[in-house]
């Protein structure tokens, strides 16, 4: 998924993320654009995998998020 807001947390959006993971379903979220360590939702969910977006140069692009919810890179400048 590429969408969400920063600090947006929704409960009723967590315990459907929660419910598909339980279930094996893997859910991938972007980071968000913010360029700050932000809470950035859906990817923020502790059952979403955050994706940040690099370079060509293999560093992480400025707008990307990056906190502690981010679990991978990908080519997305």
């Amino acid at each position: 998924m590429s969408l969400g807001c920063a600090n947006c947390y929704v409960q009723a959006y967590d315990l459907a993320y929660q419910a598909a993971y339980d279930a094996g379903v893997m859910i991938i979220a972007a980071a968000g654009n913010s360029g700050a360590d932000t809470d950035h939702y859906p990817s923020a969910y502790k059952s979403v995998m955050s994706v940040a977006s690099v370079m060509s140069t293999k560093e992480l692009s400025s707008f990307s998020t990056r906190n502690d919810q981010t679990e991978i890179a990908a080519p997305g400048q």
